[in-house]
């Protein structure tokens, strides 16, 4: 951490940057495979960017020696509801087909995680998930997808678990959607 807050103080900019610190300090040292502590992010780093994004915000980007402890409060996987929720949305999704199945299910996804502050701003990154898959619908796709009520639950999918997240969910999709 000290030398990457050292190389980028003067706007250095190397999107490899942390990869080069690590090389350094492990430079002449052992190195053995470590699948059990380490977790690669890439597919899902939109979920561990958000809370990533949560952390610094609550503590601050400046290094300060209780950092690496604090660090731990952060979850290592991605925010999925309990396996007994995600067995009921696979439930109520079960006569829904295809795309229309995948949107509905990170819109249920979204409202169902679990009550966590990290996973919290996680709910954003599922509803924003369905949000992409919508926009490459047709535009013929995506007036079936809300019918003709603007501002009301797709009659097609079952509503979510929280009911306030109802609107908060469709204001979100318009939104992202006009844009």
């Amino acid at each position: 951490m000290r030398l990457i807050d050292e190389w980028t103080r003067d706007s250095f900019d190397i999107h490899t940057i942390e990869q080069i610190a690590l090389s350094f300090t492990m430079r002449g040292k052992p190195v053995q495979e470590a699948k059990k502590f380490v977790y690669h992010y890439f597919a899902e780093k939109r979920f561990f960017h958000a809370m990533q994004k949560h952390f610094f915000t609550r503590h601050g980007e400046a290094f300060r020696p209780e950092l690496p402890v604090l660090c731990t409060e952060v979850p290592r996987c991605k925010p999925f509801p309990s396996p007994w929720q995600r067995l009921r949305i696979k439930w109520k999704l079960r006569n829904t087909r295809g795309n229309v199945k995948k949107v509905g299910r990170n819109l249920l996804y979204g409202s169902a995680a679990p009550d966590h502050p990290y996973y919290e701003v996680c709910r954003h990154e599922w509803w924003e998930s369905a949000s992409r898959e919508i926009l490459r619908w047709d535009e013929s796709a995506q007036k079936k997808f809300f019918g003709n009520e603007k501002g009301r639950w797709p009659k097609h999918l079952p509503k979510p678990a929280k009911s306030a997240d109802e609107q908060t969910i469709i204001a979100y999709l318009r939104k992202r959607l006009t844009h």
